[in-house]
């Protein structure tokens, strides 16, 4: 990331994106910023990412440069990490009676070829 004359830590935000590093479904191929880094420390969280603050340093980080990021990652983990949704009950019978049913379906066609 290029730097500006005064912007985000450089070492606070490096010792962050080590941690998305280490966090499963943040993939470092997304997000080219990120290569050559080390993933390390605890895993983070979407609402880690969304409340982390960064100070201010002489030469640091470009503000909207690294609060882009932050957002990509924020949504990728979100993504990934999401809990699969529960079908409810009557969804998973009308799968089921709808497998059945293609199944008879197919077993008649068979039947009737053969007659």
């Amino acid at each position: 990331m290029r730097k500006e004359f005064r912007g985000y830590d450089p070492i606070a935000v490096d010792a962050f994106l080590a941690r998305c590093l280490a966090t499963p479904g943040i993939y470092r191929s997304r997000f080219p910023e990120l290569r050559g880094r080390t993933p390390g420390g605890a895993r983070v969280t979407p609402e880690q990412i969304r409340g982390v603050r960064f100070g201010k340093a002489t030469l640091g980080y470009q503000i909207r440069v690294v609060d882009d990021l932050l957002d990509e990652l924020e949504a990728e983990l979100r993504i990934t990490t999401a809990p699969e949704p529960v079908p409810a009950v009557e969804a998973v019978r009308a799968l089921r009676t709808i497998s059945l049913v293609e199944a008879e379906r197919a077993s008649l066609a068979r039947t009737a070829g053969r007659r």
